[in-house]
C-alpha cells in the first residue's frame, strides 16, 4: 500500500513545483514584456501635428535662426533676411519630427555620457505648434553610420535615431536657405537678359500692353516664338540646385567662371534682380557650377537646367518666315533665275492663272502641285541668324510681290551673298538667311516650279 501512495505524494509534489516553475518563468516574461512595452513607448520621441507647427529654431555652430510660417504657408527668417528659406525643407523637418522614433536607448544622460555621444554641444532645434515647443538635440553619427545619437527636451534619456532621419535633420545655413536659381514665380519676370563674353547676346522683355514676350527691335520682322519662351521660363522657374557649396565665394578661376559659357540676368516685375553666371564641370559635364552675382553663392546645377546662359534669339524665334497666306492674296508674281511669271488665285472658287494660261488646281494633284510650289517660298525655312551682316540686296535669287486682297502689296526676296541665303521683306533684310537645300536639288523653288510647269501644260 506504501508504494502507490508514495508515486502519488511524489506526483503531487512535482505538479506543484511544476507549477510554481511555470509561475515563476510566467511572472519573468511578464515583467519583460512590460519593460519592453515601456521602452518602446519611451522610444516615441515626439507625437506632434506637422501642420500645426508654426514656427522652428535652429541653434547652429554660426548662428540662430528662427523660421516662422505666415498665414499664406510660407516660411520665412525672422530674426534674420540674409535670404529666403528652402520651403520643402522646413516642411520636411515638421514632417520628421512630428512622429520621431528612437531606434535605441542608451539610458540615463550625465555628463560623461553627453560628451561621449557629442551632446554637450547639440544642434539644437525647436518647434512651436500651437500648445507648446519641443526640442531636440542632435549629436554626433555613430560610429557605424546607422545612427545619430539625440536627446530631447523633456526626457533625460540618450536615444539613437536611423541615421536617414538624422542626416536629414542634422541642419546647417545651406540646407536652410532656398535651392531656387531664381526667385520667382512664371508670371514675376519682366526681362531676361543674356551675356557672353561680356556682351549682350539676347534680351527677351514681357510687353504689358499686348501680354507677349518680344525680342530686341531688331528682330521685329521675324516672329517671336512664344511657346519656346514659356517653356524656357518654366524650366528657370522650377529649376533647384543639386547642392549648395561655398557662400562668398570670389575665387572664379577655381571652377572656370573666370570664363563662364554664359551669363543670365533676370529682372523681376517688383524691381528686384536675379544674377548668375555658369560653367560646365569639365570632370563630370552632367554638372555645371552656378555662381548666384547677388550673394555669391556658389551652387551646383545639372547643365542640362543651364541651356538659357548659352541660349541665343535663334532659339525664339519661329523658324518658318511666313510671308503671305495663299488665302489672302488675289496673285503673286515670282522672279526666278531672273525670269518673270505671273499667277493670280482665287481659293474659293479654286481657280488660277499662271502667265495668263488657266490652271487647273480644282482636282487634288493640282492643288498639291501648285501648294507644294507656293509653300516653298511663302514658308520660308530659317536656318539661322546673322542680324549684323550687310547682304547686297542686287544679288536678288528670287523675288516675289503679293497681290494681297485688301489691295496692298508685300515683298519677299532672297539675296545670295558670301554662301549665304539672306531674307528681305519688303525691302528690308531681316536678320536671317534661309538654308541653301531651298534654291537647289530636289527641295528647291525651282523645282517646284517645274513639276508645276509641267502641269500646266
Amino acid at each position: 500500500m506504501k508504494k502507490p501512495i508514495i508515486i502519488l505524494t511524489a506526483a503531487l509534489i512535482l505538479a506543484g513545483g511544476s507549477t510554481g516553475a511555470f509561475l515563476a518563468v510566467k511572472h519573468k516574461q511578464d515583467q519583460e514584456k512590460s519593460a519592453s512595452q515601456a521602452q518602446k513607448a519611451d522610444n516615441v520621441l515626439f507625437t506632434i501635428n506637422s501642420d500645426s507647427i508654426s514656427k522652428l529654431e535652429f541653434d547652429l555652430s554660426d548662428g540662430e535662426y528662427v523660421a516662422e510660417k505666415g498665414e499664406d504657408g510660407v516660411w520665412k527668417l525672422t530674426n534674420r533676411d540674409d535670404f529666403e528659406l528652402d520651403q520643402v525643407y522646413m516642411q520636411l523637418i515638421c514632417t520628421y519630427t512630428s512622429e520621431l522614433i528612437a531606434e535605441d536607448s542608451y539610458g540615463k544622460a550625465d555628463d560623461s555620457k553627453k560628451a561621449m555621444y557629442g551632446l554637450d554641444d547639440p544642434l539644437t532645434i525647436k518647434m512651436t505648434d500651437d500648445s507648446r515647443t519641443y526640442e531636440l538635440y542632435l549629436g554626433n553619427e555613430s560610429p557605424t553610420g546607422e545612427f545619430y545619437y539625440a536627446m530631447t527636451g523633456d526626457k533625460e534619456n540618450v536615444y539613437a535615431i536611423d541615421s536617414y532621419e538624422g542626416s536629414a535633420l542634422f541642419a546647417d545655413r545651406l540646407t536652410l536657405k532656398n535651392k531656387k536659381l531664381v526667385p520667382y514665380g512664371i508670371n514675376d519676370i519682366s526681362k531676361i537678359t543674356i551675356k557672353n563674353d561680356g556682351k549682350e547676346t539676347c534680351t527677351i522683355s514681357y510687353d504689358d500692353a499686348t501680354s507677349f514676350w518680344k525680342l530686341d527691335k531688331k528682330y521685329d520682322s521675324l516672329t517671336t516664338d512664344q511657346t519656346a519662351i514659356t517653356a524656357m521660363i518654366n524650366e528657370l522657374v522650377r529649376t533647384e540646385a543639386e547642392d549648395l557649396m561655398d557662400e562668398n565665394f570670389t575665387d572664379l578661376a577655381k571652377y572656370g567662371l573666370d570664363k563662364p559659357d554664359g551669363e543670365v540676368i533676370i529682372e523681376g516685375k517688383d524691381g528686384t534682380k536675379r544674377t548668375f553666371t555658369t560653367v560646365t564641370n569639365e570632370n563630370d559635364p552632367n554638372y555645371s557650377y552656378v555662381l548666384i552675382g547677388e550673394d555669391k553663392q556658389l551652387e551646383i546645377y545639372l547643365t542640362s537646367s543651364m541651356e538659357v546662359a548659352v541660349s541665343t534669339p535663334f532659339d525664339y524665334i519661329s523658324h518658318t518666315l511666313k510671308a503671305a497666306d495663299m488665302y489672302s492674296i488675289k496673285g503673286f508674281d515670282i522672279e526666278i533665275d531672273g525670269k518673270n511669271n505671273e499667277f493670280t488665285i482665287d481659293t474659293d472658287s479654286k481657280t488660277c492663272t499662271m502667265n495668263g494660261k488657266s490652271l487647273d488646281i480644282s482636282n487634288s494633284e493640282g492643288y498639291m502641285l501648285f501648294q507644294n510650289f507656293y509653300d516653298s517660298f511663302s514658308m520660308m525655312a530659317i536656318e539661322g541668324l546673322d542680324i549684323d551682316a550687310k547682304p547686297d540686296d542686287s544679288k536678288t535669287v528670287v523675288k516675289v510681290t503679293y497681290h494681297n486682297s485688301d489691295d496692298t502689296d508685300s515683298e519677299l526676296s532672297i539675296a545670295q551673298d558670301g554662301g549665304k541665303y539672306y531674307i528681305f521683306k519688303d525691302g528690308k533684310y531681316t536678320g536671317a538667311y534661309a538654308p541653301a537645300d531651298r534654291f537647289s536639288g530636289r527641295t528647291s523653288i525651282n523645282e517646284f516650279y517645274k513639276k508645276l510647269a509641267a502641269y500646266a501644260i
